[in-house]
């Protein structure tokens, strides 16, 4: 199941499935530790005669609220029952809030469950009921989850902790309605805890918070704030985020507002993805594990260069910066380019990249990886023109890659030596990242240049414009050639149609005028658009991830959000009046239809029913999406 809400302030990060049960929850880093592990923490209601525990027959909806992060959700219940929350992580302190209100004319229990895995195991965990605080508390090593709550006549009910195997736990307790009282387990351990409402009560709400820190001390502060403040603390969490918003919205022209509303949510949600240390980190949906036994949460240079760009258009300076520290963290004292990808902590995240490729020893990487972020760092430069701040990285984010960029070159081609491609799927060399590199080197070389380091600028500008004149070579006779594979005979020529194509031209990177480049750039979008009613465009053609048919004549790839937000900026970009230019929304009406009913991108989606697929929400997704909106706009006012 997708997660449909994502919630946090950068330190502690809560996702929600659709009927508002917790199912990740990561501190303290975003997507590092997850304490759930895809758990489901069961929201249930007992009413006298059975638990009604949250399932396909509660009708209703969840949403985010207008332009904050704070989650709406309600449902009816088949015994006639109402139940509502608003969820939220208070942007200022570790702190995950949920109003929730019931609705009905007879005493009900509401129970509410958490199924942790502190630190990412369940090994050695413990729980107990503290009851100078009327709170559980969950805790292993340096990680303490503090849960509790108050209804206006009373607090905790009643409340069960014990040891759990597979999907039982101490929700199967409450059957009967009522729970054990055990106060503390060790090992193993889950919770279950209760709130009591009587009939006709005006004003029957419930406050619960999980406060969250690295010591009893800090999470009984949380606890005393959150008891204080109460539901005061969704109304900053409200104030907060949408003074956030209204600081960095552009003006949406003739856009429509539904459009305007998933640009909004989009922006919010990125942010949501994004670690205060300076980690963009890819995607936060552990279901992932269930094929994989691998996840997403990790940051990869590539695509949060791209989510970088985006909201450095969106002015948003702090987070640029803090990802630019990260990554120079990340290279000082190490090789000068950035490994496959790593959790927001700084080390070293899972790969798949072999260190022997045949009988010849390699330290793989992706070069583009690393190269995509010189780029980004000279964009920011050429915005803000922050001097000093370029002055601090550069050595490391800069100088250090691009010289071993400049050296990183296969003779015989006079392009960079084999590297992994963009999908990270082949080793080889790739039009993708030959042009990469060279635009790399070129932003290089502008930035050495700003800093006086000239002997550098012109040995980088050098190499790139070397790189620059040998790209030709990936194009004749009408077809692309998007990777030359190195085999005991020589160059292997891999023409796969692939939508990496559609980047050159926007990060104006195409090795040919606007005349030459459109027939290519048409046959790619005529060998992925997907042939079925949910169309979209696929990564490339015969793509083997998450596959649905083998029928790639019509289906060359699932559709994905970043591919199909690629072609909508070409189509952008090559518009010349203003009725060319609203053909392209049809690409933003795609991404809308195509969306959870939250707002929420997956990766891709299902080619015949339109179902998402794979994680949910991706960050890429999204600032794919933010980028072509804002494209759009830019293009609307040449023009008017």
């Amino acid at each position: 199941m997708p997660r449909h809400i994502a919630l946090g302030n950068g330190t502690l990060l809560v996702c929600l499935d659709r009927f508002a049960q917790i199912r990740d929850f990561y501190f303290p880093y975003i997507g590092l530790y997850n304490h759930v592990m895809g758990n489901t923490c069961k929201i249930g209601l007992w009413d006298d005669k059975k638990v009604l525990w949250a399932d396909e027959s509660w009708k209703g909806e969840i949403r985010y609220e207008p332009d904050a992060l704070v989650s709406f959700a309600h449902y009816e219940l088949p015994n006639g029952i109402g139940l509502s929350f608003r969820d939220a992580v208070y942007p200022f302190s570790n702190i995950f809030f949920r109003e929730i209100e019931i609705k009905g004319d007879r005493e009900v229990t509401l129970l509410l469950h958490h199924n942790f895995c502190l630190l990412e195991t369940d090994v050695g965990d413990t729980a107990f009921y503290n009851p100078f605080l009327d709170a559980i508390i969950h805790f292993k090593r340096d990680v303490y989850i503090l849960l509790s709550g108050c209804f206006p006549k009373g607090g905790i009910y009643q409340y069960s902790i014990g040891t759990k195997e597979g999907e039982k736990g101490t929700w199967v307790d409450a059957e009967d309605g009522k729970l054990s009282m055990r106060s503390i387990e060790q090992g193993a351990v889950d919770s279950t805890f209760s709130f009591l409402l009587e009939p006709d009560f005006p004003n029957n709400r419930a406050i619960v918070w999980l406060a969250v820190g690295n010591s009893l001390k800090e999470v009984f502060a949380l606890h005393e704030l959150a008891r204080q403040k109460g539901v005061e603390l969704l109304r900053e969490t409200y104030a907060y985020w949408s003074s956030w918003l209204r600081s960095l919205l552009p003006d949406f022209l003739d856009l429509s507002e539904d459009i305007a509303e998933l640009f909004r949510k989009s922006v919010l949600i990125v942010r949501t993805n994004i670690d205060n240390g300076g980690a963009v980190i890819a995607a936060n949906d552990s279901d992932i594990m269930k094929t994989a036994r691998a996840h997403y949460s990790y940051m990869w240079g590539r695509d949060s260069a791209f989510t970088i760009m985006a909201l450095d258009k969106l002015g948003q300076i702090d987070i640029s910066r803090r990802f630019f520290l990260f990554v120079k963290e990340l290279l000082k004292n190490n090789l000068p380019f950035l490994w496959h990808k790593y959790s927001a902590d700084g080390s070293l995240g899972s790969s798949w990249h072999p260190w022997l490729i045949g009988s010849e020893k390699e330290i793989p990487f992706q070069e583009d990886s690393t190269a995509i972020v010189i780029h980004a760092l000279q964009q920011h430069f050429k915005k803000y023109g922050d001097i000093e701040f370029l002055a601090g990285v550069y050595e490391e984010v800069v100088r250090n890659p691009a010289r071993f960029m400049s050296h990183y070159i296969e003779e015989s081609l006079g392009l960079p030596r084999p590297s992994w491609d963009l999908w990270e799927e082949r080793r080889g060399v790739h039009l993708y990242t030959s042009a990469i590199t060279a635009l790399s080197l070129f932003s290089a070389s502008e930035l050495a240049a700003y800093l006086g380091d000239m002997e550098n600028s012109r040995l980088f500008f050098s190499k790139g414009e070397g790189i620059w004149e040998r790209l030709k070579l990936f194009f004749k006779k009408g077809e692309y050639i998007r990777s030359l594979i190195p085999t005991s005979s020589g160059w292997q020529e891999d023409t796969t149609p692939d939508a990496s194509l559609f980047l050159l031209l926007l990060l104006n990177n195409f090795p040919f005028d606007s005349g030459e480049h459109s027939p290519y750039l048409e046959e790619v979008e005529k060998a992925l658009w997907v042939k079925t009613s949910v169309g979209g465009v696929s990564r490339y053609r015969g793509d083997w991830y998450f596959r649905q048919t083998d029928d790639i004549a019509e289906v060359p790839g699932n559709p994905w959000y970043i591919c199909t937000m690629w072609l909508a900026e070409w189509h952008i970009e090559r518009a010349k009046t203003v009725e060319e230019l609203r053909e392209s929304l049809y690409f933003f009406s795609w991404a809308k239809e195509h969306s959870l009913p939250t707002g929420v991108f997956p990766e891709q989606v299902h080619p015949f029913t339109g179902e998402p697929l794979s994680v949910a929400p991706l960050t890429w997704s999204h600032s794919s999406f933010i980028s072509a909106v804002l494209r759009y706009l830019a293009k609307r006012k040449e023009v008017e």
